[in-house]
């Protein structure tokens, strides 16, 4: 009798055991996967306040867009040109014109540059985005 009780509570103790194990490879698998998911919406976050440098100007995708001004448009390529300072080549945000501006183009006569276009409206046509990131990859501008 006593053998048989000494095993009914190893057995006991070995189910405790198990179970616990259980409840603590779930509860990390649940805290990795929201983690995850954190991490995931955080990325998210960023994709979607990168490309709304973008966005607000885009009349194809939304009617109520802003055409660009002047000044629009100097932040648009300011903006364009510290991000690709910033990452590699298949990262690089392309621009492409009707009036001469790409990714390349140095603005050095930031004042003869404006007073040249003041007044004129310009639009943005998101091209295409990044497969990999999401992100805006080649915006096409037009001076009407």
């Amino acid at each position: 009798m006593e053998n048989a009780s000494k095993a009914l509570i190893m057995a006991a103790e070995i189910l405790l055991g198990v179970i616990l194990i259980t409840i603590f490879v779930g509860a990390y698998y649940s805290w990795n996967n929201l983690a995850s998911d954190i991490n995931k919406d955080i990325e998210l976050t960023k994709v979607q306040e990168f490309n709304s440098n973008f966005t607000i100007y885009d009349k194809s995708l939304d009617s109520k867009a802003h055409d660009l001004t002047t000044h629009d448009l100097i932040s648009i390529l300011n903006f364009v040109k510290e991000y690709n300072k910033q990452v590699d080549d298949y990262y690089k945000v392309v621009i492409t014109s009707n009036f001469g501006i790409n990714s390349s183009t140095q603005i050095n006569n930031m004042s003869e540059f404006i007073s040249k276009n003041e007044g004129s409206i310009f639009s943005l046509t998101i091209l295409k985005y990044n497969e990999v990131t999401g992100r805006v990859k080649e915006i096409r501008l037009t001076k009407k």
